[in-house]
């Protein structure tokens, strides 16, 4: 029989940390974290007690229920009103009425389903899941030490923080029909919704969350028994997670529970945590102790997403290359410069049957360069851009357009930007904006920041060697560094004489060397 301890240890969350460290250096010991709604907030989730009482929210659940049943009642007696309707109702903490309001403000489980997925749609996990996503698939190999997360929460941000983090992709078990999949010996990233799924009937009314279905309690109990305890961002209110720990058998949770909290914890769980000898960590921010830990335990966390980049970037290429598979538009392009009223009029029939962004784009640089119907020309180019908003080659066609033709700089300098933020290595677009740099805003500094990025990202680029040549000798004054970049210009493409007419020059004028000159 487990005595029951008055009061809690309490630790500052850097010997926390530090004990954590230690504890993951021992191939015995484990852990699981609890994460309650307080760790999804700084991700976009609001807390239970702001969607059920919150003027500065779309959600306001108190108020929507008010406007349906009592909108006579005025915002200044709304708490009034809440005593009456609510059988919980505390205005110091209006979250204890979640499970009771959500139930009389949506009548339907449909209701109910959409309400939470639109909370949980469009928001993206914040460092804290990054940095724990991180912790448990790296941690001795698979994440051995820390693999289990077990979460009231509804959303997606731990899973989508492995998918961002290209870790081992976890297995989550978002409804009570996947429990018999938990099993204790698992060792890869384990994610339990003990409430459920945001997609797949969440359970959030008072009846629902009083009592866990049977198989996921037993099942989630065996994954207890070995490990130690980590509640963070969690209220503490589950009569049915409370009943589940209740029934765990002394030996279970051999390495303490510990609870992570700016405030110390009372309620239903703080007998239960003194039975348990817990460790109350004083400690508020989920993301600064995720950070923490991950530093301690791995290292310096180190976000690379550039997999997601990539993906994107083949599969917008993919699009691409269909596109220009087209007969007609390889037609158009082969004609354009030999018959051009031909080629205007297939261009002009693939934007009635095939108006992509590829075929926008070409027949915008057609309009531009071949007949030079500049008004055509950009509103080609605008409609380019519109249906392929990151394909740099529009951009940075447009961007030389405005530049060239239009002569507004600053329209040309926004769509020089997107372009470079669309492909940062494109190295055609990055000279391009080194020139303009230099010729139209006499940034110096910045066009030599361009030069440089253009060639490393194609060293052998004789156009771009050439132009920073040139740049260096006028701009810089930098006869040295010029003439290295005018050789290397002309060792890249030495059957172009615009790069040999241009080193002469510069013999004659900068090195005053007339017999290199006219050799």
């Amino acid at each position: 029989m487990r005595r029951r301890r008055a009061g809690l240890r309490r630790i500052s969350v850097h010997e926390f940390t530090k004990r954590m460290r230690l504890a993951s250096e021992d191939a015995n010991k484990r852990f699981a974290f609890f994460l309650g709604a307080g760790c999804s907030i700084t991700s976009g989730i609001p807390s239970a007690g702001r969607l059920v009482r919150d003027s500065s929210a779309e959600s306001d659940w108190l108020r929507r229920l008010r406007d349906l049943r009592a909108p006579s009642v005025p915002d200044d007696e709304l708490d009034q009103w809440a005593n009456q309707e609510l059988t919980q109702w505390n205005s110091e903490n209006p979250g204890e009425s979640y499970g009771e309001l959500i139930e009389k403000l949506f009548l339907h489980n449909g209701d109910r389903q959409r309400e939470i997925e639109s909370i949980c749609n469009e928001v993206a996990p914040g460092p804290g899941y990054i940095a724990l996503s991180n912790l448990m698939a790296t941690v001795e190999g698979d994440g051995g030490f820390c693999n289990v997360a077990l979460t009231t929460n509804f959303d997606d941000l731990l899973f989508d923080a492995f998918f961002l983090q290209r870790s081992v992709r976890p297995l989550v078990i978002g409804h009570d029909s996947l429990a018999p999949f938990i099993r204790p010996t698992y060792r890869k990233p384990l994610i339990v919704k003990l409430h459920g799924d945001h997609q797949l009937a969440p359970r959030n009314r008072r009846h629902e969350v009083e009592q866990l279905d049977r198989a996921m309690q037993e099942r989630t109990s065996t994954v207890l028994h070995d490990v130690g305890l980590v509640f963070i961002g969690y209220s503490g209110s589950d009569e049915s997670i409370l009943s589940m720990l209740e029934q765990l058998p002394d030996e279970a949770l051999p390495f303490g529970v510990y609870w992570v909290s700016g405030h110390e914890p009372h309620g239903i769980f703080r007998s239960w945590l003194e039975a348990r000898e817990g460790v109350w960590v004083q400690h508020q921010d989920f993301d600064d102790l995720m950070i923490q830990l991950h530093k301690h335990i791995v290292g310096p966390p180190d976000t690379d997403t550039t997999h997601i980049d990539e993906t994107v970037r083949k599969y917008r290429e993919a699009v691409r290359s269909f596109e220009s598979r087209s007969p007609i538009y390889q037609e158009a392009r082969r004609i354009s410069a030999t018959d051009p009223d031909q080629a205007e009029k297939l261009y002009e029939a693939l934007e009635e049957t095939e108006p992509s962004g590829t075929v926008l784009g070409t027949h915008a640089v057609f309009q531009h360069v071949i007949r030079k119907n500049l008004r055509r020309a950009e509103e080609l180019y605008k409609q380019a851009i519109a249906a392929d908003p990151k394909n740099a080659n529009h951009l940075g066609n447009y961007a030389y357009f405005l530049a060239d033709d239009r002569k507004d700089v600053d329209r040309a300098e926004e769509m020089f930007k997107r372009a470079i933020a669309a492909e940062p290595e494109n190295a055609r677009h990055l000279g391009i904006y080194a020139v303009f740099l230099a010729e139209n805003r006499k940034d110096a500094d910045r066009a030599e920041e361009m030069f440089k990025r253009a060639i490393a990202a194609d060293p052998e680029n004789a156009r771009h060697l050439g132009n920073y040549a040139l740049f260096l000798a006028d701009d810089r004054k930098d006869v040295d560094r010029a003439e290295e970049m005018y050789k290397r210009a002309i060792a890249a493409d030495p059957k172009n004489a615009n790069h040999p007419g241009n080193y002469a020059y510069f013999l004659a004028d900068d090195r005053k060397d007339v017999d290199r000159a006219e050799e």
